[in-house]
């Protein structure tokens, strides 16, 4: 496999050229600070941009040329990275070369960046019709996510941990957010982000690197961008320990406890977490928490911990009966405080390392996994496959107790089960 980063004053082209796949991936993101920008508005334009066009002026025409295109696939998203809002369009194609059109890789990036520039905008406004339908779609998405207990507890969760919510992986969580975009601010937020946003593109596929790369800066034309870094790690302000208690109409008592860490370097970032977490409680029944919240204590079903790197916080769930509230939190802490003390076998550490490396190899048979390891790479600094192997396997046993030995529990946060809510 082939990595190469083409700079330009507009926008930043990553390619992977490898010939393990019949398919192409190419995707372009928008980049833009949460602080300076109304997230919600990107959610509406990551879904209106996808629904239709001026040119493909309904949703139908844009499905018909999709099939012209043999169904080129054509989606999108919108995510944070710590401050980073990131608004991404991607199309998955067919390899040209099995293709007898020699004119196919050129219309599909056709489509893909008409979709982009030309948006049926009716004046100074959004079209009502497309803007209506994905507008009753979000607000469907905010109800069924308040109707998952474990979902809207993380987002309530993170609002406390973090102050305000900045930090939560949804951008859209409630439907007063969904209210405040009209029409009318919808279009200015689309220049804005065309205009302003830090621009990458990334391609995966066996092509003609440097040849799809002059045609992507030829029929992507946009304003020269000054590229400023973007933190994409944020930091809690809570000092001291907090424990909140709400109610909410769910059938089971939703726990998270968030660890936090005052300074995260990067070998602690990239190579000690994966490892430390595998062993703590992401590995299954096979993990410190299966063993004490399932296998020895059958009070849930499902628990889980996960780092969050751009947050800098450590997150344990687990939905329990309330009344097993004060068992469950112990034994999270028991299992905590054995990864301090290094409380496990070497063996278990290297079978962990390995499960670890045959992740990265499954990543690397996905076209899409190659696509998001180069992206942040390339735009977020973090390591190859290749330092990844090299050093994960140099992790020690003491590499983690430290780590663990500088996180402190912060918050513990439990949305209760409550029949009266319920009626």
């Amino acid at each position: 496999m082939i990595y190469q980063n083409y700079e330009y004053p507009s926008m930043q082209i990553m390619t992977a050229k490898t010939d393990k796949f019949k398919n192409v991936y190419i995707e372009v993101n928008f980049r833009e600070d949460i602080r300076k920008m109304n997230p919600a508005s990107r959610v509406f334009l990551s879904s209106l941009l996808t629904y239709n066009s001026n040119i493909y002026k309904t949703r139908r025409e844009l499905k018909i040329k999709q099939e012209e295109l043999y169904n080129i696939e054509f989606g999108s998203t919108c995510e944070r990275n710590g401050y980073n809002v990131i608004t991404s369009f991607q199309i998955d194609l067919i390899d040209p070369k099995f293709i007898k059109d020699t004119h196919y890789l050129d219309n599909c990036l056709d489509f893909l960046f008409t979709n982009i520039s030309n948006p049926s905008i009716d004046g100074s406004s959004w079209e009502i019709g497309s803007y209506e339908v994905i507008k009753e779609r979000l607000h469907v998405a905010v109800d069924n996510y308040k109707e998952n207990p474990s979902s809207y507890a993380k987002v309530e969760f993170s609002k406390e941990l973090f102050h305000g919510g900045v930090a939560s992986d949804r951008l859209l969580n409630s439907h007063e957010q969904i209210n405040e975009v009209t029409r009318e601010s919808l279009v200015k937020s689309y220049y804005e982000m065309l205009e302003n946003s830090y621009c990458d593109v990334s391609i995966v596929g066996n092509l003609d690197m440097d040849k799809i790369v002059k045609k992507i800066t030829t029929c992507f034309i946009r304003p020269k961008v000054v590229t400023k870094k973007i933190p994409n790690c944020i930091k809690s302000e809570l000092e001291k320990y907090y424990e909140i208690q709400r109610y909410g109409k769910y059938k089971q008592t939703q726990v998270f406890m968030g660890y936090l860490l005052d300074e995260f370097t990067y070998k602690e970032r990239f190579y000690i977490v994966p490892i430390f977490n595998r062993i703590f409680g992401a590995s299954g029944l096979s993990d410190k928490l299966g063993k004490y919240l399932r296998m020895d204590n059958s009070l849930c079903y499902t628990y889980y911990s996960e780092f969050s790197v751009s947050n800098s916080a450590f997150y344990i769930y687990t939905g329990i009966k309330k009344e097993n509230i004060d068992v469950a939190v112990a034994c999270i802490k028991k299992a905590f405080k054995e990864m301090q003390r290094a409380y496990f076998t070497e063996s278990e550490l290297l079978i962990k390392k390995k499960q670890f490396l045959s992740e990265l190899d499954l990543e690397q048979d996905s076209i899409y996994g190659i696509a998001n390891h180069m992206y942040f790479h390339y735009v977020f600094g973090t390591p190859t496959y290749e330092e990844l192997r090299k050093n994960v396997m140099a992790i020690t046993k003491k590499d983690i107790s430290s780590l663990t030995k500088k996180m402190h529990l912060t918050l513990l946060y439990v949305l209760k089960e409550d029949a009266d809510a319920r009626n």
